[in-house]
């Protein structure tokens, strides 16, 4: 069993406006997710589950599937909501809306997944192998990643560090345990000990997708935009489907000032399935196509993210921003997109 991705941190970008949403916490309900394949066999490896917001499309919550591929979200709010669910052995998928039914404590919803498509494989296999490396976990570590992993979905992060500091005293090689360390040191304020236990990961998989990105994340934070364009790059790489991945990227790269790397993988994002999902990444190629004074181009951009996210906490600012770049073509023979 193996961690996709940890509990991502929403990275500001320095020309974003920052995000907010205030929700009603009247009646709160706890929602337990059950995760399976198309033949209601549930995925034996660890899978990301992101409870997102029917109006806006904003994370508000996140777990981490069990064996038996359920995940619990306590305390939801009453509301519509999506799920998301991503893994390196399936492919990204989002739950139909539903509500927060007031009169109900607890909820059911079910999400079917499908595997990842490789190259010469179909999808009727039931998911990929288990890497070799999870075969030789022993048991004793393998317990204290699961009880690391029922601690992150309550939010004990100090529990969660303790058991996989033992799971990887027990088994010095557990990937996915010290990136999943690497998660549980953001959440207590740790950078330095996130970033040591990210750069382990790495080091005993230079092409674990998960780490990578997470290590990019942080070191967007930390504003070492060269090393973090590095990860993300090499993130992608692994994982080339991943749309949170290449929104990423496109950040790292903007920041970089590479920005016509920042367009292409902008344009990679949307060519995805779900990719309404990630309108912001309209927003970093509107920047990039700015920066190398191609206004017609940018207003374009601001336009789509627009057309994918009319509402929420951006949408205001993006045609306000996306007038004056009409009302500054105005003055000019050449005209803005419309």
């Amino acid at each position: 069993m193996f961690l996709d991705y940890r509990f991502i941190r929403l990275v500001p970008l320095v020309v974003f406006l920052a995000l907010c949403e205030l929700v009603a916490q009247t009646h709160p309900a706890n929602i337990r997710v059950y995760v399976t394949y198309q033949d209601d066999r549930p995925p034996h490896e660890q899978l990301k589950i992101e409870l997102l917001s029917g109006s806006t499309g904003i994370k508000m919550m996140e777990a981490y599937t069990d064996q038996r591929g359920a995940a619990d979200l306590v305390n939801v709010p009453v509301g519509t909501y999506q799920i998301s669910v991503t893994g390196q052995t399936i492919q990204p998928t989002v739950s139909d809306f539903f509500d927060i039914d007031p009169r109900r404590t607890t909820q059911t919803v079910f999400v079917r997944v499908k595997p990842a498509v490789q190259e010469g494989n179909n999808e009727t296999g039931g998911g990929a192998a288990v890497p070799v490396r999870d075969l030789n976990i022993p048991e004793s570590a393998s317990k204290q990643f699961d009880q690391a992993t029922e601690a992150m979905n309550h939010q004990d992060w100090q529990k969660a560090v303790a058991h996989l500091n033992r799971a990887v005293a027990i088994y010095p090689k557990y990937v996915e345990a010290y990136t999943n360390l690497g998660a549980a040191y953001e959440h207590i304020g740790d950078p330095a000990h996130e970033r040591e236990a990210l750069t382990k990961a790495i080091a005993l998989d230079g092409n674990f997708a998960p780490a990578l990105m997470n290590l990019g994340m942080l070191s967007i934070i930390e504003k070492k935009y060269p090393e973090a364009e590095d990860e993300l790059g090499r993130a992608s790489a692994a994982d080339s489907t991943n749309p949170q991945v290449l929104m990423l990227l496109a950040q790292a790269q903007l920041l970089n000032k590479h920005f016509d790397q920042a367009i292409a993988s902008a344009d990679k994002l949307h060519a995805l399935p779900h990719h309404e999902k990630y309108a912001k990444a309209h927003y970093i190629a509107a920047r990039a196509f700015e920066h190398e004074n191609r206004a017609s181009d940018a207003a374009i951009q601001l336009q789509e993210f627009l057309d994918e996210q009319p509402t929420g906490p951006m949408a205001d600012a993006v045609r306000k921003e996306l007038a004056n770049l009409r009302g500054q073509a105005a003055a000019t023979p050449a005209s803005l997109g419309h």
